[in-house]
């Protein structure tokens, strides 16, 4: 089962779901930090180690192997490597993202009760 975005792209709907969660795992480190710079380092560090280091896909681009640190390949049920995509849309990915999101809102309550911060 894939989805259809609105450029007409169509993705499994297992890196739909990441994406829904590292967008929640992103806002709530620009939530909880009032700062912005954090979303761009856990997106920047993720896309570094995965095509740059592991020399995997990055949402659907393969890594250049004479560029890359290691040469790794996906073998297997698309549900467990994430297939043409990518680590992120593997099971693995979006099952340590809900826990990292859960984890994220947990910190929140437990430290702000529910309320927002003050600017």
């Amino acid at each position: 089962m894939n989805v259809q975005n609105v450029v007409g792209w169509t993705i499994p709907w297992m890196f739909a779901v990441y994406l829904f969660l590292l967008a929640l795992v992103c806002g709530m480190s620009v939530f909880l930090t009032n700062r912005i710079w954090m979303a761009g380092a856990i997106h920047a560090a993720w896309n570094l180690f995965q095509g740059n280091i592991f020399g995997v896909a990055v949402s659907g681009n393969m890594a250049d192997p004479t560029a890359t640190l290691l040469v790794s390949t996906t073998k297997g049920s698309a549900l467990l490597s994430g297939g043409e995509m990518g680590l992120e849309a593997s099971l693995a990915a979006t099952l340590t993202l809900a826990v990292v999101a859960a984890l994220c809102f947990l910190y929140y309550w437990r430290t702000r009760g529910g309320k927002a911060r003050e600017a």
